[in-house]
């Protein structure tokens, strides 16, 4: 079974769906074919990651009835980073990377696909999403719009 991280944004759009319209349908169909083509989400131990997350699946139902699936066919991947495992991140002026979009990062490279879902310009160096992060660069992560990876596993 593969393994893959996705950023809390994506969480946020399909918990918000009627807000975010087309992007939160995208994201909800995107978390449901998750479960239906039994694919893990990678999360960190610590739990830092996963209450990320519950603050924003607990809003609705549909997505609260979802990770509760998830966490019922065993699909969330806690993976244990060692020290070894996090950072070094380089600092620049124009935006700091939060604490979770780090670990996601941290995890998205012991995962097995490698592959960060997220529609944010956090993961690039500029806010243009023309050049990637070099952590992204570095440890090979594959970073995919939440478009590419709803329609990559639509294909599989």
């Amino acid at each position: 079974m593969a393994t893959i991280t996705v950023d809390t944004n994506i969480m946020v759009f399909a918990a918000e769906r009627k807000k975010y319209q087309e992007l939160g349908r995208d994201a909800l169909t995107f978390l449901g074919l998750l479960k239906i083509r039994l694919v893990k989400l990678g999360v960190e131990s610590d739990g830092v990651i996963e209450a990320e997350y519950w603050k924003y699946v607990s809003k609705n139902w549909d997505t609260r009835t979802w990770w509760n699936n998830m966490l019922a066919r065993r699909l969330i991947d806690r993976c244990s980073l060692s020290p070894k495992q996090k950072g070094p991140y380089p600092e620049n002026k124009e935006h700091n990377l939060s604490e979770v979009d780090k670990l996601l990062m941290d995890v998205a490279t012991i995962t097995d696909t490698k592959i960060l879902v997220s529609e944010d310009s956090d993961f690039y160096w500029d806010k243009s999403k023309t050049n990637f992060h070099p952590v992204v660069i570095q440890r090979g992560i594959k970073l995919k719009s939440l478009k590419i990876a709803l329609e990559e596993l639509l294909d599989i």
